[in-house]
């Protein structure tokens, strides 16, 4: 895939169960699902900030981990309405348009974000599926180029963008992303690992050598 046109409809690799399923179908993001922006409630009002509804910018998703967010803040309702920030619904892709463009996140839970995201939720299609199908050209995304402060992509960029699909009654999607989670799953584990890892050789070394 290179700039908004999916030169091809069939990926190299395929589950043996689906090489015969045919062509997937090249469709337009801005038709498969709802676009979303965000906004920031204003912090000089410090009562829009205790609330019980998550609140997230940029700095919150994981650059390697489509399911990871760090949720820090809450707001109230009445933020919402008085910002330009909007209540996203659950199983939304979160993606970052502006300050570290192309990191995106799943959230599980209805959720509220900064303007540096633009948010989709799918209608029919997988949402997990559609997140790493995103990751995996993120450099499409990095190279739309606005404004002349903050680089990032507008509404539009992202509605025009082409992705081939697989029939969406197939569960070619849920396989592909079934797949690629249970690997982010053992990375993970293996970061875990790493790290304990870590701490203990730090241990060690404060350890074995005289203050």
């Amino acid at each position: 895939m290179s700039g908004k046109e999916a030169k091809a409809v069939v990926p190299k690799l395929r589950f043996p169960e689906f090489r015969d399923a045919g062509a997937w179908e090249v469709k337009r993001l801005g038709e498969i699902v709802d676009i979303t922006g965000g906004g920031t409630p204003s912090r000089k009002n410090q009562d829009f900030w205790e609330g019980d509804i998550p609140w997230v910018s940029s700095s919150d998703i994981s650059e390697d981990f489509v399911k990871e967010i760090s949720i820090t803040r809450f707001i109230t309702p009445g933020a919402i309405q008085k910002s330009a920030t909007k209540l996203i619904p659950k199983n939304s892709i979160l993606l970052v348009s502006r300050v570290g463009v192309g990191k995106l996140a799943i959230t599980r839970k209805p959720i509220c974000t900064s303007q540096d995201f633009t948010n989709l939720t799918p209608h029919k299609y997988n949402e997990l599926f559609l997140a790493y199908y995103l990751k995996s050209i993120s450099h499409v995304f990095e190279s739309f180029n606005q404004g002349m402060a903050i680089k990032g992509f507008t509404k539009e960029d992202v509605e025009s963008l082409t992705l081939a699909l697989p029939d969406v009654k197939s569960e070619e999607q849920q396989k592909i992303a079934h797949c690629l989670s249970s690997l982010d799953e053992v990375i993970g584990l293996q970061a875990k690992k790493v790290q304990a890892l870590k701490q203990h050789k730090k241990g060690l070394m404060q350890q074995l050598f005289p203050a």
